[in-house]
């Protein structure tokens, strides 16, 4: 199998490492700054491949190119895929309306790794063990016998509370949805909704998209606040410094925190689509 890995961050070169690995050939695009196995050819322009294999996420901030930190200038996402054989298998990381709109009427099938389920359990256990260690750098104080509320039960909240209450934290989960918390409750967390009361805390976690919490102001200062949710987020950083918390944001932690791990799940994810597609 011949893959083609255009642009991306460490773990994107992770990836290209267990796939070379795996007795595949891989081809590499934009990532001219990278260091990458000896095993991995580095292209100069599109070679024809099985399939190609785009970052997470897939674009640029911006339009029309590929996110590639690595690359020493812009990789143009519609001057890619004209090179491209039609049939040619395209697999990136959050990929956006438009991209597949321009990949399907140059009939290249294109599939977002993101929405795979063991990819994205897989980024949420890792998310919420760079939480843990990101807390611990954080605060002056040992997580035992602490108070958390974590934002959000979806999986990196879940599986964020399950460790925080490992380590002997009291921990609280605030949702909106009353199943999520009659699940929290059923597993040892005490549960939130959004308009009951604050108990005393000493951090909270926000793992929701858009704002749960809507206002600090019953926070007792000084509380760490620790945003895991990309931007806007769900806590109010402005309101945060002004009540006198501290806050961090810390969006994107598998890339930062375990590239290896978080690249070798986009290239097993990668290959079980592609077997997926060939049975088709």
């Amino acid at each position: 199998m011949k893959y083609l890995i255009a642009g991306g961050d460490e773990r994107m070169v992770c990836a290209a490492a267990v796939l070379a690995a795996a007795g595949n050939e891989v081809l590499s695009l934009g990532m001219e700054k990278a260091s990458l196995p000896d095993s991995v050819r580095k292209a100069y322009e599109a070679e024809g491949a099985d399939c190609v294999i785009l970052p997470l996420p897939a674009e640029s901030s911006r339009g029309g190119a590929i996110n590639a930190p690595f690359s020493r200038g812009n990789i143009s996402i519609s001057g890619l895929l004209d090179k491209l054989p039609e049939n040619t298998l395209v697999c990136g990381g959050k990929i956006s309306g438009g991209l597949k709109y321009e990949a399907r009427i140059r009939g290249l099938p294109i599939v977002d790794y993101m929405t795979r389920p063991e990819l994205v359990t897989g980024n949420a256990a890792i998310t919420a063990e760079a939480a843990l260690c990101l807390l611990m750098q954080r605060t002056d104080f040992s997580l035992f016998g602490r108070s958390a509320l974590v934002i959000g039960y979806g999986r990196i909240g879940r599986i964020l509370s399950d460790k925080l209450r490992a380590l002997g934290v009291k921990t609280y989960v605030m949702s909106r949805n009353a199943d999520s918390r009659a699940l929290a409750e059923a597993l040892g967390c005490i549960a939130l909704a959004p308009a009951d009361t604050l108990p005393p805390l000493d951090m909270v976690i926000n793992t929701a998209p858009a704002p749960v919490l809507t206002t600090l102001e019953a926070l007792c200062s000084p509380c760490l606040l620790l945003e895991l949710a990309s931007a806007p987020g769900g806590l109010d950083s402005a309101e945060a410094f002004r009540l006198g918390h501290r806050y961090f944001a810390a969006p994107g932690l598998p890339g930062k925190y375990a590239p290896k791990t978080a690249g070798a799940l986009i290239a097993e994810t990668v290959m079980k689509i592609v077997k997926e597609h060939e049975n088709e």
